[in-house]
């Protein structure tokens, strides 16, 4: 008889299956993503009402099946329902978008405890402090950093060119170009030099002191519109 473990979890997801079993989507401590088969979630009230809601933490216990890719969950505890986040629309969205990026670039079944404990801080925070739009850019660019897909911002990516001319950001090729390495198949779209170092200058603060580093409004919309094309 298999043992039972237990993990801390984020629940990132989940889609019905059969007539009462759900297949969740978690991010967990000890496995980072995973999927588990969740058997009567959809009868069982009582066992698992709101426990398995996107954003919710949890500890979960688990059998591990050498068969199956799923964990067969036996049960969870609730460790933080992160009610102040569910309850703003805006919040919810910029958790989301981070969830997608993370359920679609992470390696399945490898532990990672900076993507972890990222999640968990980002979502506390968000259920903790009234949403201000000023965090989405440096959590936006905190986490494509986490998942190896930062922008190459501090200089030309072909020639290593730091100064000078104004540069170009393509998104294709994941940072700046300047004029005279820039192609056309690069695309790209000029990055103005206050929000180059704007998002420098987000790169080196952690996400939750970048909070209060704001950009002009137009500025800020260009810097996410340019890093949901790297996203994308």
């Amino acid at each position: 008889m298999e043992p039972i473990e237990t993990t801390q979890a984020l629940v990132l997801d989940g889609i019905a299956y059969g007539e009462a079993d759900r297949i969740v989507t978690f991010f967990t401590e000890g496995e980072g993503l995973k999927g588990g088969y969740v058997r009567g979630a959809r009868r069982s009230h009582r066992r698992f009402g709101g426990l398995l809601d996107p954003l919710t933490r949890v500890r979960l216990h688990y059998v591990t099946r050498s068969r199956s890719h799923l964990l067969d969950i036996r049960g969870c505890d609730l460790l933080d329902g992160h009610r102040g986040l569910k309850g703003s629309l805006e919040a919810m969205t910029l958790a989301s978008l981070v969830v997608e990026l993370v359920r679609h670039l992470t390696p399945e079944g490898e532990r990672n405890d900076g993507i972890f404990h990222f999640l968990c801080d980002l979502c506390a925070h968000l259920s903790a402090v009234p949403y201000r739009s000023s965090v989405r850019l440096p959590v936006l660019l905190a986490t494509l950093t986490l998942l190896g897909f930062g922008p190459h911002l501090s200089a030309c990516i072909r020639c290593g060119r730091e100064e000078g001319e104004a540069f170009r950001f393509s998104a294709k090729m994941g940072g700046i170009l300047c004029r005279r390495c820039l192609r056309p198949e690069d695309g790209g779209t000029r990055l103005p030099q206050r929000l180059r170092e704007g998002l420098l200058r987000m790169e080196r603060m952690s996400w939750q002191d970048a909070e209060v580093f704001t950009l002009p409004p137009r500025e800020e919309a260009t810097g996410w519109r340019l890093l949901t094309e790297v996203a994308t």
